[in-house]
C-alpha cells in the first residue's frame, strides 16, 4: 500500500508536535525555574546588612549628631525674615551634623551610610527654607511684601521634590525625629520622607533651614537592581524609635505589594501576635500601602500595631510578610527580625552603663529586670522616670549620676537584694516609697542639698542601720522610715519642719532620739503616730520649735522612761505616749493644753514649773508631780 506524500508529511509533523509537548516542561515547573532565577538576584530578601549595636555606637561616636560633642554655630551669615529679606547661610559643620543624622541613619537601616553633601543647591535650598518661614508652612503661597522676586521664584523651585520638617530648630534633630519617623497622621499611609532618605539610591543631599523649616533636597543615582529596606531596622536604637512611629517596608519598582498581602508581627518575649492586611476582616493597628512614585523606590507597606505602651531594650519582634509578587510571580515569605536597644545604654552580663549623651531613662524602663546587679548612669542623666529600676531583685550596686536634681517616685522599690547607695549631692528631693522594700539597704548617703524626704521612701529597709540626716532637711514624709528595724540612732536636724505621720513607727531598734531645738518657735509639726512602735526607745528630748506632740507619737514605746519637752510646745495629745511606761515628764510653761486622762501615763511623775498650766493638771487628776525651776 503506498501513502500519499502529503498525507505523509501532515503525520509526521502530527508526531512531531505530539512529541514536544510530552516534552514541554509543566506551567509550574516555569513559575519555579522563573522564582528561582529571581531569588538568585536577591528579588524577596532584604537588600541591607545588619550591623551590630557596638558597630552602630561606633560609627555614631565617629560622626557624632543631637547632643553627643561639640555644638556649633547654626549660620556664617544668619538669614532676615523681614524686609530686607535675606536667606543667609549655614554654617559647614553644622550642616555637617545634618549629614551625620543621615547617614547615621542609613547605617543602622543598613545601607551604606555614603551620602554627600550637594554644595551646588545650597543657595537655592535656604532661599526655600526663606519662603516657608516667610509663608509660615511647608507649602508658602504668597510672596511677602517686600521681597525680591527672583529669590521668592528660586525658593519655590527648589522646593519641588524637596523634604521640608518643620518642628525642629535643630537640623540633625529634623532629621531623626521629623523626617525618619513620620508619625503624624499625615505622613502615616505614606511615610513619603522616609522613603527618600532609605532609598538606596539617594547619593547626596542640599540643606537649607530658616528657623524651625529644615529643606532637605535629595540627589539621587539610578539603584542597582530591586531592593527592599525595613523601617525600623534589624537592630534599631529605641533613641530614635517610638510606639508612635509605623513600621514599614520600601521596596522597588517591580514588586506588586496590591494584592493579597498579610503582615504578621511577633514579639518573642511572650509570644503576641499582630496581623495586618487590606483583606483581613479586622487589622491590629493601623495598616497601609502606597504606589506613590519616589525616585525608584515607589511601593511601601505601613503598619502600626495596638496595644503597645512603649518599645524597650531587648524587645525581638519576628516580622513575616506573604502575598508580595514579584513582575506578576508570588513570591516565598518574606522574613525578617526587628532587635530593640538602647544606644548609649548596654546591659551586658547583669551590668547596665548609662553612657553620654542619654539625658533622660524612662518610667518603668527596667523595672522587674531579673538580670540586673550593677547600675552605672553618667552624669549626662538629668531625668529619671518613675519606677525606672523597681523590683530588679538580683539589682546589688547603683551609681547614680552626679548631677540628678530628684530621686523619683519608686525607683528602686522592692530591690531586695541592693546593700548601698549615695544620693546625688544635687538630688533636693526623695520620692515616694523610692527605696521602699529595699531590705538589704545597709548604708545610706544622704545630698547635702536635701529638703524632702517623701512617702514610704526608705519603708521596709530592715537592714538599715544608721541614718545623718544633713542639715538642710525641711519635711519628712508620712511612713518615710517606717519598719527600718535595724535603725539604732537618729538626729533630727533643727531645719526639719515636719514629721509626717508614721515616719519612724516600727522601727524596732532605735534606742537613742535627739530632735534638735533651736529653730523658729513653734515651727516643728510632730503628726501622730510618728515614732509609735518603737520598744528599744528608752529617753527622748523633745525641742520647744515644736506645736504639739499629737496622738500615739510614742505609743508602743515600751521601754520610754524618761521624756524632756523644750519650752515653746504648747499641746500634748491624748494617748501621746500610749502603752508606753514613762516614769519622768519634764512639761515646760508653755504647755496651755494637755488631752484627758490618757495623756500621760499614771506611771509619770510630772516635773512642771510652779503656776503651770501642767501643774494644775496634774493636781486635779491627783498625778505625782514635782515643781522645777
Amino acid at each position: 500500500m503506498r501513502l500519499n506524500a502529503r498525507y505523509l508529511v501532515v503525520v509526521i509533523l502530527g508526531l512531531y508536535s505530539i512529541a514536544c509537548h510530552a516534552y514541554q516542561p509543566p506551567a509550574d515547573s516555569l513559575r519555579q525555574a522563573q522564582l528561582d532565577s529571581l531569588l538568585r538576584l536577591g528579588v524577596g530578601r532584604l537588600s541591607v546588612a545588619e550591623p551590630s549595636n557596638d558597630g552602630i555606637r561606633a560609627h555614631i561616636k565617629r560622626q557624632p549628631m543631637l547632643d553627643y560633642g561639640e555644638q556649633f554655630a547654626k549660620y556664617d551669615s544668619p538669614p532676615k525674615v523681614r524686609p530686607p529679606w535675606a536667606a543667609g547661610r549655614l554654617g559647614a559643620s553644622y550642616v555637617q551634623r545634618g549629614l551625620n543624622a543621615i547617614n547615621a541613619m542609613r547605617y543602622i537601616a543598613g545601607l551604606e551610610p555614603n551620602v554627600r553633601l550637594d554644595a551646588s543647591q545650597a543657595d537655592a535650598c535656604q532661599a526655600a527654607a526663606l519662603a516657608c518661614a516667610a509663608g509660615r508652612s511647608a507649602k508658602p503661597s504668597a510672596m511677602p511684601s517686600g521681597m525680591d522676586k527672583m529669590l521668592w521664584q528660586r525658593g519655590l523651585r527648589a522646593l519641588e521634590g524637596a523634604l521640608v520638617a518643620e518642628s525642629s530648630e535643630q537640623l540633625d534633630r529634623a532629621v531623626v525625629f521629623d523626617l525618619l519617623r513620620d508619625a503624624r497622621k499625615a505622613e502615616l499611609s505614606d511615610v513619603l520622607r522616609r522613603r527618600e532618605l532609605l532609598n538606596p539610591a539617594l547619593s547626596a543631599v542640599a540643606v537649607g533651614q530658616v528657623g524651625k523649616y529644615c529643606v532637605l533636597k535629595p540627589v539621587k543615582e539610578q539603584p542597582q537592581g530591586p531592593f527592599m529596606v525595613p523601617w525600623p531596622a534589624q537592630r534599631t536604637p529605641i533613641d530614635y524609635f517610638d510606639v508612635n512611629t509605623p513600621l514599614s517596608i520600601i521596596f522597588s519598582d517591580g514588586y506588586d505589594i496590591k494584592g493579597n498581602v498579610v503582615v504578621v508581627m511577633v514579639r518573642k518575649h511572650d509570644g503576641r501576635v499582630w496581623r495586618f492586611g487590606r483583606l483581613l476582616p479586622k487589622a491590629d493597628g493601623h495598616y497601609s500601602t502606597s504606589t506613590t512614585a519616589s525616585g525608584g523606590s515607589s511601593r511601601c507597606i505601613v503598619w502600626r500595631p495596638n496595644g503597645i505602651d512603649q518599645y524597650r531594650p531587648g524587645d525581638l519582634f519576628a516580622i513575616h510578610v506573604s502575598g508580595v509578587k514579584y513582575q506578576g510571580i508570588e513570591l516565598p515569605p518574606i522574613e525578617y527580625t526587628v532587635a530593640f536597644f538602647s544606644l548609649f545604654t548596654v546591659l551586658s552580663n547583669g551590668y547596665l552603663h548609662v553612657m553620654e549623651p542619654v539625658s533622660a531613662i524612662g518610667s518603668g524602663a527596667y523595672k522587674a529586670n531579673a538580670d540586673l546587679t550593677s547600675v552605672d548612669i553618667d552624669r549626662s542623666v538629668v531625668s529619671i522616670g518613675t519606677a525606672a529600676f523597681a523590683s530588679c531583685t538580683k539589682l546589688e550596686r547603683v551609681n547614680l549620676p552626679a548631677a540628678l536634681p530628684t530621686i523619683p517616685p519608686e525607683l528602686f522599690k522592692g530591690c531586695i537584694a541592693l546593700k548601698g547607695i549615695s544620693l546625688p549631692q544635687t538630688a533636693i528631693s526623695v520620692g515616694d516609697e523610692a527605696f521602699a522594700g529595699c531590705a538589704a539597704l545597709a548604708s545610706l548617703g544622704m545630698s547635702y542639698k536635701l529638703e524632702s524626704i517623701g512617702r514610704a521612701a526608705f519603708s521596709g529597709c530592715t537592714s538599715l542601720g544608721a541614718v545623718e540626716l544633713p542639715e538642710s532637711l525641711r519635711e519628712i514624709g508620712p511612713n518615710a522610715f517606717a519598719g527600718c528595724a535595724a535603725l539604732a540612732q537618729l538626729s533630727i536636724p533643727k531645719g526639719v519642719r515636719r514629721i509626717g505621720p508614721s515616719a519612724f513607727s516600727g522601727c524596732a531598734g532605735l534606742r537613742r532620739l535627739s530632735i534638735e531645738g533651736g529653730g523658729e518657735p513653734a515651727s516643728l509639726e510632730l503628726c501622730a503616730h510618728a515614732f509609735q512602735g518603737c520598744p528599744a526607745l528608752d529617753s527622748v528630748s523633745l525641742p520647744g520649735a515644736m506645736q504639739a506632740l499629737e496622738e500615739q507619737v510614742f505609743d508602743g514605746c515600751s521601754t520610754l522612761r524618761v521624756v524632756r519637752i523644750g519650752e515653746g510646745t504648747t499641746r500634748i495629745a491624748d494617748n501621746a505616749f500610749g502603752r508606753a511606761p514613762v516614769e519622768r515628764i519634764y512639761i515646760p510653761a508653755s504647755v496651755q493644753q494637755i488631752g484627758r486622762v490618757s495623756a500621760i501615763p499614771t506611771t509619770a511623775t510630772i516635773y512642771c514649773p510652779a503656776g503651770s498650766y501642767a501643774e494644775h493638771w496634774a493636781k486635779g487628776l491627783f498625778r505625782k508631780y514635782v515643781i522645777v525651776n
